[in-house]
């Protein structure tokens, strides 16, 4: 069993839930790793100077006087209209006395000595008038800020679509239309998870300073322009100003290698065009995923040429992908492209997309056909639709879209093949049947198959589902997925952060190579997966990455070391460590605001020794966030440790009060309850969280445990024989069976499971110990 206590938080990269999900987010509750979301923005502009060491930001109109037709191409941009202050110009919503019903809250839009209010639900579920402070994007809809005391901006959840009457819009809209948003609830408007100084403004503006004091609790948010102008990607332009006035800007580059010296060139053979010269410079792609992606952030500002120095992006977890990497949850591009071929061939955003204008550079089947020949490719021989069809279209194939924000359609850019048959092994949806919705799966396979033969090859997707659905095989498939250097790196990470620690010594022996991998995502995967290792292990395993090149890739091996004791660390390795604990604490103080920071600082104080410390770091977090379930139960280890059980129980209910579909909080309650002797409410303790995590193997298998602790050995059995038809290879299952039907004299049924346990785990010593009992 996993000990209560040891629960980790880590980044999830959750940014805005202005731009999620949060349907989905909510019914898994959204408390799983989130650790670090976005960072924040400005109401007042940056009062520093420029010095000749240090370039600071000088605006959008200083670049203007030497650049105006770029500048130009940025007005009106989506990036120019990102965030505005609320005006005559910028407000595109219904403000004459317009009116939405959500449930039983009329909010009603109306205008009062030239500004523009909204009445609606307040915090305290009561109708109060609220003065709009700014606009918030622009197409294809626009959503409104509202100042708050201590400094803080909150998102309204009606937003108004901007789309024409024809297409549906001009109409104000919840942003969860089926879901009962009230006061008490995480996702009310109000609340933390539509607070914009934490969740979005880093993406809406320039130079973003969060400013969070934990002390008064307040922010003072800072930017240099409200919208995301030229320096937001060229970064600070100070010094490139000052030596262009003085002819010598080769002293004074702006961010170095945005634009890459690469020419595509048509191979007439294969219909694709080849890059040549520095098509594996990523700086372009590293500084659009500043914003383009699913992260956390881990310093404010962003970098060219380490993103993960700056933040931790999202891997394919189910969370925000399908099990084959399609876009599940709102992900904005990055981890959807580095999937995809043309990352690989060294396509990057810019080939596509004009980075001023954001529009592609060319209007439909011709933008791929810049490096796709037409005469090959935008043929019904290739694409088996009719000419000019909308099926016809590239991106309808390949670029499938899903609709987030009611109204927001987001184009997938892993750029796949459509593959019935993955959707047959995984559920992941086709682009064939997403059209085709009348026809089955099997039909779209017989199509596909027709046209372009079987597919011989296994596609990742299937081995990451295998292992998210814990089957038969599902550890060494993965095991190869990771080896295997040619599939992209955010694949092989992906595979990295699900394995599990069922053969300790093929997973030390897999992640000592990795350590070195030549790719950051793998690496920082390989930093978590440490976490797995025993514990007197652990240093000599992931060690050397505390001193990684990447700060994401550091923080992360911090993360699985916290619990390692200081004493067992040599000289050299303690000195990395706290260097970067350090890092990891600056991290965490950046977000201080948030429960998921507080819990993570809770669990640095507490391997400290620090335990008054921990202690009130995680009564912080749950003064924050009264959802956030691992608070509570880290909190409760650490009154557990202090023999205070009547308070872990205490604790446990109240969270279970704020969230009672979390499994988490169940089962610690349900251990609390077996420590007190309460076998019975224990008992149903662990029926709830089985049935509320009925994917989880774990859960299953306490539940078994607890039936044969309590003397029902028949139903432990029952229990767990269920349990291994669902997961045939899951090693506990397997040994609980092996040793409660040896307990009940079922010799050969016992025999029958050690067998299985011998063939998948022959090294293991409690397997061997376990045969020779048998025998």
């Amino acid at each position: 069993m996993v000990a209560v206590g040891q629960i980790r938080i880590w980044a999830s990269g959750i940014m805005s839930p202005l731009k999620v999900d949060w349907v989905s987010m909510k019914r898994t509750l959204f408390l799983a790793v989130v650790s670090l979301l976005v960072t924040a923005c400005t109401e007042q502009e940056s009062k520093d100077s420029a010095t000749v060491e240090s370039p600071v930001y000088v605006g959008g109109q200083a670049c203007a006087e030497c650049h105006e037709p770029e500048y130009q191409q940025w007005r009106s941009s989506h990036h120019d209209l990102a965030m505005a202050p609320a005006n005559e110009k910028t407000v595109l919503g219904d403000f004459d006395q317009a009116n939405h019903v959500q449930g039983a809250v009329v909010s009603n839009f109306f205008r009062k000595n030239g500004e523009y209010w909204v009445r609606t639900e307040g915090a305290d579920g009561e109708l109060q008038d609220f003065q709009i402070a700014y606009t918030f994007g622009v197409e294809p809809l626009q959503q409104y800020l509202v100042r708050f005391p201590k400094g803080r901006l909150q998102a309204l959840i009606l937003a108004w679509d901007t789309r024409s009457n024809e297409l549906g819009g001009q109409r104000w809209f919840h942003l969860y239309p089926d879901e009962e948003i009230n006061h008490k609830d995480p996702l009310h408007w109000t609340g933390p998870m539509h607070n914009w100084n934490h969740m979005c403004a880093e993406c809406h503006s320039t130079d973003v300073r969060k400013n969070y004091d934990s002390a008064t609790d307040t922010f003072d948010t800072r930017w240099s322009e409200h919208n995301v102008s030229c320096e937001s990607c060229h970064g600070p332009g100070s010094l490139h100003v000052q030596e262009a006035k003085t002819g010598g800007l080769d002293s004074a580059p702006l961010i170095a290698g945005l634009k890459r010296d690469v020419t595509w060139v048509m191979n007439a053979n294969t219909g694709i065009a080849e890059g040549i010269g520095s098509a594996s410079n990523k700086n372009e792609i590293n500084r659009c995923a500043g914003c383009h992606s699913r992260r956390s952030t881990l310093q404010e500002g962003h970098s060219a040429d380490a993103f993960l120095n700056t933040h931790r992006p999202s891997l394919l977890d189910p969370a925000h992908y399908f099990s084959d990497g399609q876009i599940l949850d709102e992900v904005y591009v990055y981890g959807s492209f580095l999937q995809s071929a043309m990352h690989q061939a060294g396509v990057s955003c810019a080939d596509c997309h004009n980075p001023h204008t954001l529009k592609t550079r060319v209007v439909g089947n011709g933008l791929c056909g810049q490096c796709h020949l037409a005469e090959k490719f935008d043929q019904p021989t290739h694409h088996r639709h009719e000419s000019d069809s909308e099926a016809a279209q590239c991106v309808s194939c390949h670029m499938p879209s899903r609709t987030y924000m009611v109204v927001d359609d987001r184009r997938d850019h892993s750029f796949r093949i459509p593959r019935p048959h993955v959707t047959q092994a995984t559920g992941s949806p086709n682009a064939c049947n997403q059209c085709h919705e009348d026809e089955s799966v099997e039909w779209a396979m017989a199509q596909v198959e027709t046209w372009y033969g079987d597919p011989e090859q296994t596609h990742y997707g299937e081995v990451l589902h295998g292992a998210h659905q814990e089957e038969a095989g599902a550890q060494p498939e993965l095991r190869r997925l990771i080896e295997d250097e040619s599939q992209p790196g955010i694949v092989r990470a992906t595979a990295v952060s699900m394995l599990n620690a069922s053969q300790p010594f093929v997973l030390t022996a897999l992640l000592n190579p990795l350590v070195s991998d030549a790719d950051s995502l793998v690496r920082m995967a390989t930093a978590d997966a440490g976490a797995l290792v025993q514990r007197n292990q652990r240093m000599a395993t992931i060690g050397a990455l505390l001193r990684d090149e990447q700060k994401a890739v550091r923080l992360a091996a911090v993360n699985s070391l916290l619990d390692v004791p200081r004493d067992s660390m040599s000289a050299g390795r303690l000195e990395d460590f706290d260097q970067a604990l350090t890092e990891y604490v600056v991290a965490q103080n950046l977000h201080a605001d948030r429960a998921e920071a507080q819990f993570n600082l809770g669990r640095v104080y507490s391997s400290q020794g620090d335990l008054q410390g921990a202690v009130a770091a995680y009564q912080k977090a749950i003064q924050k966030q009264p959802w956030f379930a691992p608070s509570y139960v880290n909190l409760a280890d650490l009154y557990k440790q202090a023999g205070r059980e009547e308070e872990v129980e205490q604790l446990l209910n109240k969270g279970i009060e704020q969230n009672s579909r979390d499994p988490s909080l169940r089962y610690a309650f349900g251990l609390s309850l077996v420590r007190q002797g309460k076998h019975q409410q224990a008992l149903a303790a662990f029926k709830t969280t089985r049935d509320l995590a009925p994917d989880s193997s774990h859960y299953a298998y306490v539940l078994g445990v607890a039936y044969n602790s309590y003397g029902d050995s028949a139903a432990a059995i029952t229990e767990l024989e269920a349990a291994h038809q669902r997961w045939p290879d899951n090693k506990d299952i397997l040994l609980g069976l092996a040793t409660m039907l040896r307990d009940v004299g079922e010799l050969g049924r016992a025999k029958t499971y050690t067998d299985k346990l011998v063939s998948l785990y022959p090294s293991d010593r409690t397997v061997q110990q376990l045969l020779r009992q048998l025998q």
